[in-house]
């Protein structure tokens, strides 16, 4: 299962890279729950199986803190993420479910990433046209941290303590 903070927002990719984008480009959600081009709602909090075939990216906005885990609910292992949301506000997540056959994974891959962005969208002309560039002036320094942690649980995630333990949800 993949746990962001309450309140965020999803974004579907402003191109189809794969051509088996199962969504419709440009499309605002309520994490997890998105409406795909057939009508039917998917959870993307799920991991999907492989036999899916299809690859999206998905930009997951409106974060009020900076932090995901990916929790296996039946192995009851997760790894969990904490950086500064002043910094990476967005993330991108993008999802290969043996869905893309072009060069270099021809069908093969399965896997799935939550990359930390500074800006949206990927073109740096619209970032500085929307004001959401980061900028340093001439020798300016701009230090960050991030922190990883791998954990045990068997129940989905709402956070981590200060010693980067899980929160488990409320149910």
């Amino acid at each position: 299962m993949i746990d962001v903070p309450a309140g965020v927002t999803g974004q579907v990719y402003q191109s189809d890279f794969s051509g088996n984008c199962i969504f419709d480009l440009n499309k605002e959600f309520t994490w997890p729950l998105i409406e795909d081009k057939q009508g039917r709602t998917v959870d993307l909090s799920q991991v999907m199986t492989p036999d899916k075939k299809i690859a999206y990216n998905i930009y997951l906005k409106n974060l009020q803190e900076g932090l995901y885990g990916i929790t296996n609910l039946k192995k009851k292992v997760g790894i969990g993420f904490r950086w500064d949301v002043n910094i990476f506000k967005y993330l991108l997540m993008w999802s290969v479910y043996r869905g893309y056959y072009h060069f270099p994974f021809y069908g093969r891959t399965y896997n799935l990433a939550l990359e930390l962005y500074s800006a949206i969208p990927d073109n740096l002309d619209e970032v500085i046209r929307l004001h959401r560039e980061l900028s340093l002036m001439p020798g300016e320094e701009l230090k960050t941290r991030f922190f990883t942690t791998i954990y045990e649980s068997g129940q989905r995630i709402q956070g981590f303590d200060d010693e980067y333990q899980p929160i488990s949800r409320k149910s």
